[in-house]
């Protein structure tokens, strides 16, 4: 139900989590696809290897492989060879590609995705990306996100 198709003087029932009721369990699926999960992974740790990627995202390594060419292709994310290695850098500037989103790049999504600056504490040492994006990825128990 929409607010605008609210009678004047209909109540809302809200309804909350109270004490003594319990949480349902994690479910098997995730609000991101692969794909979200590798471009923001990558977003923090662009010097990760497929292996960690694969081990922090929860896929396999030729799944993260796939994903990243995927991202490549659609120019979200740059890949330069460093020694033996590759490095990861997200293209900000990338539009995304899925037409109700289209308009939205990149960087103003993992710009939102920031967690709020703390006067307290330091952050955890999120890393900045080549545009300047500071992002943040908690994981749950058992290594998915």
């Amino acid at each position: 139900m929409i607010a605008q198709d609210l009678e004047p003087d209909q109540d809302i029932e809200v309804v909350q989590w109270g004490e003594g009721t319990k949480p349902s369990p994690a479910p098997h699926w995730s609000l991101l696809s692969p794909h979200g999960l590798v471009l923001f992974f990558l977003a923090m740790n662009e010097d990760s290897t497929l292996r960690e990627i694969a081990q922090r995202v929860g896929v396999t390594e030729r799944t993260v492989y796939t994903v990243i060419r995927d991202l490549s292709r659609a120019d979200m994310v740059r890949t330069a060879r460093a020694g033996r290695r590759n490095s990861y850098a997200v293209n900000g500037e990338a539009h995304f590609v899925h037409p109700i989103f289209a308009h939205l790049r990149i960087g103003n999504f993992l710009d939102a995705l920031k967690p709020p600056a703390s006067q307290d504490a330091a952050p955890e040492s999120p890393a900045t990306t080549s545009v300047g994006v500071r992002v943040s990825l908690t994981t749950r128990a058992g290594g998915r996100p």
